[in-house]
């Protein structure tokens, strides 16, 4: 005896469709579908799809209209938070039974295997129905494009009267073609994931396990073996589950036209950041110059995401380098890190220490923030930016601290000179202003406000004078590496800062006209 499937008549949706083909499939004799809403057939049906108000699994009654149902509130084990339409809700119930009983899948030791396409499938199919008839929108805004080719968009379209002449037969006969399209559809990608996704997932965790066979590095997976399956989505999801997230940075893969290729693996799904690009020079090169620029025969073409060789060793060649060099940048990284401590002290000459928190050409981030915020005695690293703008670089903002202690630039209040001024600046620290000679000579200097010259001054003039030494042995210094120093050596000792701080004021407030001033400025100035 053929049991009975109720649904609404009058205009039908996908779905409404998508339920009753999966009851459909379900069942072993093909259902008497009745599209109705009297209440007495309702009541008499074995079962009950988008109609008659109740929900109740053990009468086989599954109306979602007024509830508020999502997978994860029907199974707590699930993430899906999207709300569920009557084919989500169906799906719930019988989508393993289905998806078993298309891949023969229905022997119990298969559990596991049914649970997993259970999950991609409502992700990949089923999702997209239920948020569509919930007019759940698939982005915040407008959206930069419309999609008109989805299974509801269909649907609809062959919903779509014709005529005005249309009778309930033909709308009936429609809606019939209507299941057959979704059935099509649902039984094509529980195929493609379970033939070739699902299969793709062992093959990736076994390549996964062996890829330091490929390499020492452990960082390159050989895929050759897998022709098109697809593996992005499982490396990310394997490397998750065995704790080693980020390991591999490149993949191995075969084309049938006898192509190898070499591919950067995303930071995530969405292509959108690769754990370790190519270099942006070799893009659009021909194989010519390919493989004079890389050292490496065998190269065809690189591109951003994927590289084309002759052969697999070509591929290792400049996976190889790639990690090199990515290896390197970091090491420059970690080595101005290491300043705070003094742990690489002992093997970087002076102009490293200064220069390599400021490579800048080579690093995906900017060291001068890092160096700042990870050293941790450190209170303040300043830096200037190519436009000449004195920025704090935790925060990168220009702050009150940086005008009173790092002005961009200041004149001498004296002979009105530009102390940025390269010329004016080196007239300053050899002594050629007669003006700041005689300063610097006079022991029994009167100050401005005829006070004595004092010890206190002295120490402070001194202090200057050692860090300008200290400066000048080191031919290479930059301006803003002299700056950085001077910062650090400033702001490492809190009680020093406060003193220098002090004896500045102090001796603004009495030197004004003061010679001294001009050194002290020129100092900051750096």
């Amino acid at each position: 005896m053929a049991h009975t499937v109720c649904t609404y008549d009058e205009d039908f949706h996908c779905d409404q469709v998508f339920a009753c083909y999966l009851i459909k499939k379900l069942l072993h004799v093909t259902p008497n579908i009745i599209r109705t809403k009297d209440s007495a057939i309702i009541g008499k049906s074995d079962f009950v799809i988008g109609v008659g108000s109740v929900y109740d699994h053990n009468k086989q009654r599954y109306d979602h209209h007024h509830l508020d149902l999502t997978l994860k509130s029907l199974d707590p084990s699930k993430s899906f938070k999207i709300k569920l339409s009557c084919a989500g809700l169906v799906y719930h119930h019988y989508g393993r039974d289905v998806i078993a009983k298309i891949l023969g899948l229905t022997e119990p030791c298969f559990k596991d295997e049914v649970e997993a396409l259970f999950d991609v499938i409502y992700e990949n199919f089923v999702q997209e129905i239920d948020a569509m008839a919930n007019r759940t929108a698939i982005c915040e805004g407008e959206p930069n494009f419309k999609i008109g080719t989805d299974l509801t968009s269909r649907i609809n379209r062959l919903r779509s009267n014709t005529s005005l002449d249309d009778t309930e037969n033909d709308l009936a006969e429609r809606f019939t073609q209507a299941i057959v399209l979704v059935g099509n559809e649902f039984v094509d990608i529980t195929q493609y994931y379970g033939n070739i996704w699902l299969p793709a997932k062992t093959f990736v965790k076994e390549a996964l396990l062996n890829c330091e066979e490929v390499h020492s590095s452990g960082a390159i997976i050989d895929l050759s073996q897998s022709g098109e399956m697809p593996w992005i989505e499982h490396l990310i999801n394997i490397e998750r589950e065995l704790n080693i997230e980020g390991q591999i940075k490149f993949a191995i893969l075969y084309d049938v036209s006898g192509i190898w290729r070499l591919s950067c693996v995303p930071v995530s799904y969405s292509l959108s950041e690769l754990r370790i690009p190519f270099h942006s020079h070799w893009y659009g090169l021909s194989q010519h110059k390919l493989c004079d620029i890389t050292g490496v025969p065998g190269c065809i073409c690189i591109h951003p995401l994927i590289g084309d060789f002759e052969t697999k060793e070509a591929c290792i060649a400049i996976a190889e380098k790639m990690l090199q060099s990515h290896a390197e940048k970091h090491l420059n990284l970690n080595k101005s890190k290491s300043l705070s401590d003094g742990s690489l002290a002992e093997n970087l000459s002076f102009e490293e220490k200064l220069n390599e928190a400021y490579e800048q050409e080579e690093t995906d981030e900017d060291p001068r923030k890092v160096s700042a915020s990870s050293i941790n005695h450190v209170v303040n690293v300043n830096w200037v930016d190519k436009i000449g703008v004195d920025r704090d670089a935790e925060n990168d903002n220009f702050v009150e601290q940086d005008q009173d202690f790092y002005p961009v630039k200041l004149e001498d209040k004296i002979f009105n000179k530009d102390l940025t001024n390269q010329s004016n600046l080196n007239k300053v620290k050899s002594g050629e202003c007669e003006e700041l000679t005689n300063s610097n000579t006079n022991e029994n200097y009167i100050n401005a406000d005829e006070n004595e010259y004092s010890d206190h001054d002295d120490k402070v003039v001194n202090m200057v004078q050692n860090i300008w030494r200290q400066v000048e042995k080191e031919k290479n210094c930059t301006r803003k590496s002299a700056m950085n120093l001077m910062n650090q050596n400033i702001v490492r000792f809190p009680i020093l800062l406060l003193f220098l701080k002090m004896a500045v004021i102090f001796i603004q407030f009495h030197l004004l006209h003061s010679h001294w001033l001009n050194i002290i400025s020129a100092w900051f100035q750096l």
